[in-house]
């Protein structure tokens, strides 16, 4: 999954530049080490004209150590 990825808190974090993921695709992953039910919110960000989606999505987390794991990992992704 080859992003850009910036952290606003410690807890929340977006990946932007996507080209096709679908939420399933991003609880796999976190899913895959530990910290799928750990994720608080997951949106993506779509055109209000369209519905079409942003290649955006916002990811928060119950807690500081599974935000860092996720970003870790989907950073590698």
């Amino acid at each position: 999954m080859k992003s850009h990825i910036r952290s606003i808190e410690l807890i929340y974090f977006y990946i932007f530049d996507l080209k096709w993921v679908t939420e399933d695709d991003i609880r796999d992953i976190c899913n895959q080490i530990g910290v799928g039910g750990d994720i608080k919110q997951l949106a993506f960000s779509e055109h209000k004209a369209n519905g079409k989606s942003r290649g955006v999505v916002n990811i928060e987390f119950t807690n500081q150590e599974s935000c860092k794991k996720a970003k870790l990992r989907l950073e590698q992704a």
